[in-house]
This record gives structure tokens, C-alpha cells and sequence, in this order.
């Protein structure tokens, strides 16, 4: 496994990163492979990935941990105290105190969801079609500002004999603390095409992690693959948290985290009959 590295953000990259017999297991029973068209890109989300009767035990089982609450400590702890971590450092700790995860609803609009838990994990098991020739590129980006990290989990195909298609990880040329830049972003003073250049490319290759905190400073994209007949296989793994938002300063996002927790504790509340209300308020604001 390599070591977290710093620039130009904070990331992890594992390569082999799981055991052979499994990955080829994985691998094998890829879902989702027939009937894509050209540059088409497929998407199958955890939930349905789960509730199928069609996909390989293995792949459940796989989604499942994923989208866990182990996971997601994994890699909370790969990260807490790394600098140039948002949630990492000592005053503002909102992702240590993530405690209760749900699997992603299937509307954006669940609350009676987002109330029960702190934040949802998901998963993508995708395929991008290919076309035989260059295929369009995913320009530099950053990920929603409610994701609190990402994962790509690379799952090539051993036919495929394609060059390119790296993902890519930038810095800002501007320097500047992580609100301001998004600020200015917002208002259409800074783009991710005009303003970012790249530092790392890291290439698209079978069993292989890429593992990096969600930031303002996190942008990322893909090269075009030239000659792909083949198409792209990948696995994309996020955790998602109603009430943090990247853009806003620290003090919003904890005032922000605050209130969120303070309706979570009042409808566990409703849901006790109104019993251990204080004790409930304390320990969902000021979670250890």
C-alpha cells in the first residue's frame, strides 16, 4: 500500500489492491457488460446492485461492505490529522463524528432518510462504451460539495488494449484558502479548465485504488483513451453528508453540522415518546 500523498491534494493511491483470486472473481462477473452503446456510459447504483437477483453473490457482498460503516472508518482514520484534510484537523472534526450511515435513498428528497442518519454511502458500478477511435474526456472538475471523500476503484478489462485514459489530479494556480477559491468559483472568477494545472497522472489500470478527501482543492478528470474497443470499467464508491458543504467556512459548516444533529435528535425523540431528551440532544451535538 503507498502512503498518503500531499500534493496537489491529499490522496491515496493503492495499487493490487485486492487479492488476486478476488479481484479475478470480481472481475469475471462484472455486471452491467451487455448491450452498451458507443460512449455510452452505464451506471448501476448500490441499492439496485443489492436488490438484483441477476448479479453474482460476490458483487453484493462486495457493494455491501462498501457502503458501510466500516469503510467508512477505514477511511476516516487513512485521513484524520493529514494536512490539508478539511475534516481532518483538530477544531473542525466533522467526518470523525459520522456515526450513523445509511445507503444513499433512491430520491434526493428523502428526508424522513436524511433525519436517521449522518451521512449515506454509494456506489457506481459503471461502464463507458467505447467508440474504437479517441473517446471524450471527463475535463477537470470537482466532486459535490456534500461529499465528504471518493473512491475509484479501477477494474479493467485484460482485452483491453487501449492507451490513455489516466485520471489526472490538479491544483489551483491561485492561491488562496478553500472558501475563497470556491467563492470565487461561484461567481465565475476562476475555472477548473483555465485555472488548475495538472500535477499527477495516475493510469487507468486493473486493481487499483484511488482514494482522496472531497475538497474545493480536489479537482480531478480523465485523458481520452485512444484505439478503446474495449470499454472503461470502474467502480466509484462516495459517502455523502446532508449538512456539510466544503464551500462554506469553518464556522458555517459547524454551525451548519450543529443544526442538522439538533433534528436528528429531536426526531429520535418523537420516535422515544419523548423520553432522555437532554441526554439525546447532548449526545447527537456533541458526538465522541
Amino acid at each position: 500500500m503507498s502512503q498518503v500523498a500531499l500534493q496537489p491534494f491529499p490522496h491515496l493511491v493503492i495499487h493490487d489492491a485486492l487479492p488476486e483470486d478476488e479481484y479475478r472473481r470480481l472481475s469475471e462477473t462484472f455486471p452491467a457488460t451487455q448491450g452498451l452503446a458507443q460512449n455510452q456510459r452505464r451506471n448501476l447504483k448500490a441499492r439496485v446492485i443489492l436488490e438484483a437477483i441477476d448479479v453474482a453473490p460476490e458483487w453484493r457482498e462486495f457493494v455491501r461492505y462498501h457502503t458501510s460503516q466500516g469503510f467508512a472508518a477505514e477511511v476516516r482514520d487513512l485521513f484524520v490529522g493529514v494536512p490539508g484534510v478539511v475534516w481532518g484537523g483538530r477544531v473542525v472534526r466533522e467526518f470523525p463524528h459520522v456515526r450513523r450511515i445509511g445507503l444513499r435513498p433512491a430520491t434526493r428528497d428523502g428526508f424522513a432518510a436524511q433525519v436517521q442518519f449522518h451521512a449515506f454511502a454509494d456506489m457506481d458500478v459503471a461502464m463507458q462504451g467505447s467508440a474504437g477511435a479517441e473517446t471524450a474526456p471527463v475535463g477537470p472538475h470537482t466532486d459535490n460539495s456534500n461529499k465528504l471523500f471518493s473512491c475509484l476503484f479501477y477494474m479493467r478489462s485484460g482485452d483491453d488494449f487501449s492507451d490513455g485514459g489516466s485520471l489526472y489530479l490538479s491544483r489551483w494556480k491561485h492561491p488562496g484558502p478553500d472558501w475563497a477559491i470556491a467563492s470565487a468559483r461561484s461567481e465565475g472568477r476562476v475555472d477548473e479548465a483555465r485555472d488548475t494545472e495538472v500535477v499527477i497522472r495516475v493510469p487507468y489500470r486493473s486493481n487499483t485504488v484511488v482514494i482522496f478527501p472531497n475538497s474545493i482543492r480536489a479537482v480531478h478528470g480523465v485523458e481520452p483513451r485512444q484505439g478503446a474497443v474495449t470499454p472503461r470499467r470502474f467502480c466509484f464508491i462516495s459517502l455523502f453528508a446532508t449538512n456539510w458543504d466544503y464551500t462554506r467556512p469553518p464556522f458555517e459548516r459547524r454551525i451548519k453540522l450543529i443544526v442538522g444533529r439538533a433534528v436528528r435528535s429531536a426526531h429520535a425523540i418523537v420516535r422515544r415518546g419523548g423520553k432522555s431528551k437532554v441526554p439525546a440532544f447532548v449526545d447527537t451535538v456533541f458526538e465522541a
